[in-house]
């Protein structure tokens, strides 16, 4: 038995995934808490131990005399000059002072961090406790072989995927990433994120090497630390995979209770779902989520062209930023929400229309639902989009350029592909041998009896 302290950002994909992991290694006889710095998280009721640390300050805060505060090249040679001062208070404001005590007083045996949650991994680092980072994405150590995550290149298609494609992309794709890091250095004053970063790490004695180019959004990438990546190796690029790497597969607990159904309109989600069985209609899924696309005509393509399917009727998901009537219209078969619980609208729907964010291609994956997929084009969903694609698990269409006959004849055309099907079938069925006692092993992997 060990003791496992597991922790993240907190967000709701990746806490829903460590949800399902947690689940995993308890049945497994594992002692496991919980802990991230998001607020907002009601512990009473998740059924395992979970922390709320205190939030954390993404961006170094520094001060400089009123009287400084104008732009120009003066303001910007003070900043410069008095760095080092700044710079000591930029740590101070970044520093999580609770995560340490926490480690201390439940002496874990293993630590499993978000790789993007980099002051606790310098922390966690300088403890001596075995420390190994959690992946929620597909690999993003970008290299001459591997496409940035951030790409829809296809290795082996087109220049961009040839070898020298791929060289030149990641050449200039370092070069962006050092730029921009100067760029950022200089009119900062030399305290800019990842400099405050690199004197977190120094301060704890966190190995140099162990820190990696700068390709991810992150801003930074680690080598040298074991990895659990939280998707499917089979739906990666051929490429030299990082050592000390290891691939759990998806983290979905599909018996997970989501948060009820919200909307401003006076019918319910269980209305809407007995209006489809009584009609024989089928539900086409669409989450905004971090789409975004209230900012463009997708939505109100959508919408119009569900006139021209009468057998169909339209979940949607807009999020609380965007108005769900602006949206619905006069529409019978149109059915907008600010939230709902994804899985039941999910385990319903026979078309999902889906931004490209991994926790959801997840979900629809084991719940075998067929993707159209708008990707988002942030973070790694147009290389997410692109794997789908590739290996024909999903359909694509572009949000800025589709009409809404391109989008309406795309639902119809997917619904009717056998071949996807298929394809989730045979994935399913592989994703079954694999069991809770197999990724038990692959994250403990010898570290601990």
């Amino acid at each position: 038995m060990a003791k496992i302290l597991i922790v993240t950002s907190g967000l709701t994909g990746i806490f829903n995934a460590v949800k399902q992991l947690v689940s995993i290694l308890e049945e497994g006889g594992h002692v496991v808490t919980s802990a991230s710095p998001r607020q907002d998280i009601d512990v009473k009721d998740l059924g395992f131990s979970h922390i709320v640390l205190n939030p954390l300050s993404q961006s170094p805060i520094v001060r400089i005399p009123l009287d400084k505060h104008k732009k120009g090249i003066s303001t910007l040679l003070y900043k410069h000059l008095i760095r080092g001062k700044r710079r000591s208070q930029a740590l101070e404001v970044i520093e999580p002072l609770d995560f340490l005590p926490l480690v201390q007083s439940l002496s874990p045996d293993m630590i499993l961090i978000d790789i993007e949650m980099h002051e606790y991994i310098f922390q966690a680092h300088s403890t001596g406790i075995p420390v190994v980072l959690l992946n929620q994405f597909f690999s993003v150590w970008t290299s001459a072989s591997l496409p940035d995550i951030q790409s829809n290149t296809v290795p082996g298609i087109g220049f961009t995927g040839s070898k020298p494609g791929l060289w030149l992309s990641f050449v200039r794709l370092l070069a962006k990433r050092n730029y921009r890091a100067a760029r950022m250095s200089l009119l900062s004053g030399g305290v800019s994120r990842i400099e405050i970063l690199h004197q977190l790490a120094k301060k704890f004695d966190f190995p140099r090497d162990a820190i990696g180019y700068n390709l991810w959004p992150g801003p930074i990438v680690y080598n040298k630390l074991k990895v659990l990546n939280m998707t499917l190796e089979a739906l990666e690029w051929p490429h030299a995979k990082r050592p000390m790497m290891r691939y759990i597969g998806p983290m979905v607990n599909l018996d997970r209770n989501d948060p009820k159904a919200q909307t401003t309109n006076d019918y319910t989600l269980e209305a809407v779902f007995e209006k489809a069985e009584q009609s024989g209609a089928k539900i086409v899924y669409c989450a905004v989520g971090t789409m975004k696309t209230g900012k463009s005509d997708f939505l109100k393509n959508l919408v119009e062209g569900m006139g021209a399917l009468s057998s169909w009727i339209l979940v949607l998901s807009v999020g609380k930023h965007i108005d769900e009537a602006a949206y619905r219209g006069d529409r019978t078969n149109v059915f907008t929400f600010s939230h709902v619980p994804q899985l039941e609208v999910l385990s319903k729907a026979s078309v999902a229309i889906v931004h490209g964010g991994i926790h959801t291609i997840h979900e629809c994956l084991l719940l075998k639902v067929p993707m159209l997929i708008y990707s988002g084009k942030k973070a790694d969903q147009n290389g997410n989009a692109a794997r789908l694609v590739y290996h024909g698990l999903a359909h694509h269409g572009d949000r800025h350029t589709d009409t809404k006959k391109d989008i309406i004849r795309k639902i119809e055309r997917l619904a009717q592909d056998q071949k996807i099907k298929d394809a989730m079938d045979e994935l399913c069925t592989e994703l079954k041998h694999r069991s809770g006692e197999d990724v038990v092993k692959e994250i403990l992997g010898g570290e601990v009896d």
